[in-house]
């Protein structure tokens, strides 16, 4: 694997040799390549805040999967967000198949696209060979990456060190640094998402559908049951054990992908007051839902880093597969996020602790052990 590392970033260097690049400028328009997962691109939205902040009159751009395009609209700092289905580095397009990757690069018509936009500043937040490649193929005067991660640093014109203990919003921020190495903004490290009024309402009318049945409103709770593989998933007969204690005294909502619909229908079958929009509520929809609920119990997954952006408490999951202290220092916000780790050798978390911590946050009666 080293020496396949090496000559391609030998390839990577020889492309910043070769290719023509146009001369640096002013910073009139910035590119921001994120075209990894849904959560990876919410976790580092505070960066274009800092940028809109540096560039007031820079025209902002994010490039981005198709499906993760929805998770940015209305954002006031950008001025528009452009599919960019890179295959690399994400569980939708592709993971780094060579041929793959260069064919889009080359000759893909999205490629030739952003190509023609003639941006000023590439930043590729993941920090990949491919990625560098790709600000070249652009022909980006200015092009940022990162060094000791996963490559492309030879075909960068500036690198942050990696840093596998940094926050990952951090580390996003530091970006600006390379640009404006004396600005000094003060921005929070959780996630920015934006709604409109009527996606709001929208998802108050889901809520209030339960609470003028009941006549009363009861805590509204999301209950999100996927994850990007089953080793990090808590499992679903957990899920609906806990759904079935709080029944009567929550409202609560399942939400996932198509691919979640079953398990969705596992947590609510049986259970009051318990409704699975699994594949059928959009991401925006969901955001909404969230953005309304009062408490979220989640895996480390997009639902995890969209809670905080709406300043939602969200109790995490967490399976033995993870390093709890590295899991808090990359993603986790403080005051937001509810880690839940198994005990002893355990590898998910009892659903009597998962209870008490909902309880608590609820401000329901917390109830003795049988």
């Amino acid at each position: 694997m080293g020496v396949r590392s090496d000559l391609f970033e030998a390839a990577v260097w020889t492309m910043r040799r070769l290719w023509p690049v146009r001369r640096r400028q002013a910073v009139r328009s910035i590119f921001v390549l994120r075209n990894n997962d849904l959560g990876d691109v919410v976790v580092m939205t505070p960066l274009f805040e800092a940028l809109r902040r540096a560039y007031p009159e820079a025209r902002i751009v994010a490039g981005v999967l198709s499906g993760s395009r929805a998770i940015l609209e209305a954002n006031p700092y950008l001025d528009e967000v452009v599919a960019c289905n890179a295959p690399w580095c994400n569980h939708r397009v592709g993971r780094n198949n060579l041929g793959q990757a260069l064919r889009y690069i080359f000759f893909s018509r999205e490629a030739r696209g952003l190509a023609a936009e003639r941006f000023d500043v590439g930043i590729d937040l993941f920090g990949n060979g491919f990625g560098s490649m790709l600000l070249l193929r652009m022909g980006i005067p200015i092009r940022l990456g990162r060094r000791g991660w996963a490559g492309g640093h030879s075909g960068a014109t500036a690198c942050l060190d990696y840093d596998a203990s940094a926050s990952v919003a951090k580390s996003s921020l530091d970006f600006l640094r390379l640009l404006q190495p004396e600005a000094d903004f003060d921005i929070a490290l959780k996630p920015q998402l934006f709604l409109r009024q009527a996606e709001r309402d929208e998802a108050e009318r889901f809520w209030r559908e339960y609470e003028l049945r009941e006549g009363k409103r009861r805590p509204r709770v999301i209950y999100a049951p996927g994850a990007g593989f089953r080793q990090k998933q808590w499992p679903i007969e957990r899920f609906a054990e806990l759904a079935r204690r709080l029944e009567g005294e929550v409202n609560a909502c399942v939400l996932g992908s198509c691919g979640d619909a079953a398990m969705g229908e596992a947590i609510a079958k049986g259970v009051l007051h318990v409704r699975n929009r699994c594949g059928t509520a959009t991401i925006r929809q969901s955001m909404a839902l969230i953005a309304t609920a009062d408490l979220v119990l989640c895996h480390g997954s997009f639902v995890m880093h969209v809670a905080p952006a709406f300043d939602r408490p969200a109790i995490l999951l967490l399976t033995r597969l993870f390093d709890p202290q590295q899991h808090r220092a990359l993603w986790e916000v403080a005051g937001l996020h509810h880690q839940m780790y198994p005990c002893a050798k355990e590898m998910h978390v009892h659903v009597d602790a998962v209870e008490e911590k909902a309880r608590q946050l609820l401000g329901l009666a917390v109830l003795q052990p049988q």
